[in-house]
């Protein structure tokens, strides 16, 4: 086998949002590469290492001579290649035109996998500090980088002093970590090697944006959000006098719905037990205080006041200025100014009117609770309206659409905006190793939370890269349903599954909502969700009837959690649970966690990278010219080439129904749950026409 070990260095950019840029397809350069390669016999074995650094552009130093012939031939007699977030590195080497057909192994990802969904920082120095390995020497450039100084600006010796020791720290990680891997991990960490490869690609190629589109949509909702701002600060108005209120200040929207003030935040946080702890080198968030009834209202009278529409007057004491003169001892006018106490240098104070301000929605319990005061988040507010009178109903459904659609402008048209190359494509970022589930979650934009279309036609912007092509969309039907099915082998789930009973439009229906919006509290039951109106409980308590399979297996997961610390799917991968404990009245901590991780880690991470792969390969072995260029939780989105529509369907048909045949060759799993998917074709990724269904 031979390996390489390899580190690249480029320059980058520091963007408005003060974030860096150090992507390829942005005007940002190579710098230098520096790879140690050589034979080995196995993990554990090793030949004489040929070691190298190759510098490609650096102001002070000469490009080293025929260092892309060098590059590529040790890359042409590789087959295995390393590195610490190696999906930067080989989207870098092919952005530059470098070839590699080899397979690829990533000890960040490697270290992601052996944490068991455990939030600590997977940066090569702080894994090198797990295994006690050599570490790298951030030391040597962190001057550097905090003033800005990019990799070509800093002096030659430094850079590759600093090169040289990532690559000697990767090797030592590399080495320590098989030394210490469970071997029941290695096709799962196989697995997430190969479709790190594959996402490479996906970024690599991006998705063509159609400007007309963008420009269209972006004028038409910044009107509405114009509207929608000009409304709501009308209401705000009358509901609060002349206070100042920040729309977009979630202090603010607290106190316009609930009315009430929070008098000393520290305690308020300490005593409902808000926010996030430390836990190592990570946040965690903390489990809101449980408390009756009464104890939470006599909880909300101590620790709030309620809120008064107020009069804005000229305060009296500064004369409307807003600072006042120091007065000298001999009681003579100073020159030295000092902001006044009264108005706070405003020049006006607010007097209280004495009539209740804001909407007067009422906090149930500490789940509605912030660190700034109360929740005022879309869920939230959607099921507060459900109990609101019709002023309150029309103000809250207006703030939910103004907040969504400022949102999904900011977030998408504008990140869309500032992410185009010159062929005018976006390229999110795939991260595989955020999630504690194993989910991939993106940003640049982030394209895992963009809306379905019934919100906001941001789909409609993703166009076909060729003219006459199309946009092509494979969707798995309720795979984290049937995944829970699977795992709790649970026959209703089988029969229900072969008789094809849409579960969302049976819960639509005893909610009386929309397939879409029910889509979340079916999914409730399979993580333990309990709380909501009456209505939703009825439901959530005939699914555990009807499904009572799974409801045991919850039992049998929280069991394992508090007997082995640990929850492991049938694929070998496994989730820490080390703080989890059962409490008093019987219930488990981190209980839903418990539910959620299993479903959600074997659906989205264990059987969608495995379609992928399924599908990329096939597209290679048919030489066809239609790419991967998204996916979304349990979805592919393809790049249709002209000529090839009818191919590529079948082509992602095969790919999403081999899961049995796959499971069965990568984990010996016999996965037997039916497989529904659903085949949509069309000019843009919003406005599209299925053409298969199973």
């Amino acid at each position: 086998m031979r390996t390489t070990i390899l580190d690249i260095e480029t320059t980058y950019k520091v963007k408005e949002d003060k974030k860096t840029d150090a992507d390829p397809y942005t005007g940002n350069m190579l710098v230098s590469v520096g790879y140690i390669a050589g034979l080995r016999d196995s993990y554990h074995e090793e030949t004489k290492w040929e070691e190298n650094y190759l510098c490609f552009y650096h102001k002070e130093k000469e490009p080293t001579p025929n260092a892309k012939e060098i590059l590529q031939k040790v890359l042409d007699n590789t087959t295995l290649l390393v590195g610490h977030n190696i999906k930067f590195d080989l989207k870098w080497l092919r952005a530059c035109g470098f070839t590699y057909i080899g397979n690829v192994h990533d000890t960040m990802i490697t270290e992601y996998v052996m944490q068991g969904g455990e939030k600590v920082a997977l940066s090569l120095e702080k894994c090198c500090e797990r295994y006690a390995v050599s570490q790298k020497k951030t030391g040597l450039i962190s001057e550097f980088l905090k003033k800005n100084v990019s990799f070509e600006d800093i002096p030659w010796k430094v850079v590759e002093e600093y090169g040289r020791a990532d690559v000697q720290s990767t090797k030592e990680l590399f080495h320590a970590q098989y030394s210490n891997l469970d071997g029941k991990l290695e096709p799962t960490i196989r697995l997430m090697n190969e479709f790190c490869e594959v996402l490479c690609d996906v970024e690599n190629e991006g998705m063509q944006i159609g400007l007309k589109n963008l420009f269209q949509i972006k004028a038409e909702y910044t009107k509405e959000v114009q509207q929608l701002e000009g409304y709501l600060s009308q209401e705000v108005k009358k509901l609060m006098g002349d206070t100042p209120m920040n729309l977009d200040s979630p202090e603010d929207r607290s106190k316009i719905i609930f009315s009430r003030k929070v008098l000393d935040k520290k305690q308020w946080t300490r005593h409902f037990n808000l926010g996030y702890e430390v836990r190592g080198n990570a946040r965690k968030k903390r489990k809101p205080t449980s408390m009756s009834i009464r104890a939470f209202q006599q909880s909300m009278v101590r620790l709030t006041r309620p809120l008064f529409k107020t009069v804005m007057k000229r305060c009296t004491a500064c004369g409307g200025i807003g600072y006042k003169y120091a007065l000298k001892r001999d009681g003579t006018v100073g020159k030295q100014k000092r902001i006044c106490i009264a108005c706070k240098k405003k020049g006006v104070v607010y007097r209280s009117t004495r009539e209740y301000a804001g909407l007067g929605m009422h906090a149930t319990n500490t789940n509605d609770l912030t660190v700034h005061g109360f929740k005022t988040d879309r869920s939230t507010l959607e099921r507060l309206v459900l109990t609101a009178k019709e002023n309150q109903k029309i103000f809250m459904k207006n703030y939910v659409r103004y907040n969504a659609i400022k949102t999904y402008l900011k977030t998408f048209v504008e990140g869309i905006e500032k992410g185009l190359d010159k062929k005018r494509r976006i390229h999110p970022h795939y991260m595989q190793c955020v999630t504690s589930t194993g989910r991939l979650s993106s940003r640049n934009p982030n394209f895992q939370n963009m809306p379905r279309g019934g919100t906001f036609p941001v789909r409609k912007v993703v166009i076909s890269r060729w003219e006459d092509g199309h946009i092509l969309e494979g969707d798995y039907s309720q795979l984290e349903f049937r995944v829970a099915g699977f795992l709790a082998q649970d026959n209703r789930v089988y029969e229900d599954v072969k008789n094809n009973v849409d579960v969302h439009s049976f819960t639509a229906s005893v909610l009386g909502v929309s397939r879409q919006d029910a889509k979340a509290d079916t999914f409730k039951p399979l993580y333990g969700g309990l709380l909501g109106t009456q209505k939703q409980m009825e439901y959530y308590r005939a699914f555990k009837q009807k499904y009572s399979k799974i409801t045991q297996w919850h039992e049998q997961l929280q069991n394992d959690a508090i007997t082995n610390k640990r929850v492991v799917l049938p694929s070998g991968r496994y989730y820490s649970f080390k703080d989890v404990y059962r409490m008093r009245y019987g219930g488990v901590s981190n209980s839903t966690a418990i539910k959620n991780y299993p479903v959600q880690g074997f659906a989205t991470a264990d059987l969608l990278p495995i379609a992928l792969i399924k599908l990329k390969k096939l597209l290679t072995d048919r030489k066809m010219h239609s790419i991967i260029c998204n996916t979304v939780h349990d979805s592919i989105v393809m790049d249709v080439y002209p000529e090839e529509q009818d191919l590529a369907v079948e082509t992602m048909k095969e790919a999403m129904m081999s899961l049995p045949e796959e499971c069965k060759h990568r984990y010996n799993i016999d996965y037997d749950m039916p497989i529904g998917i659903e085949i949509k074709i069309g000019n843009n990724w919003l406005d599209m026409k299925e053409v298969y269904k199973s």
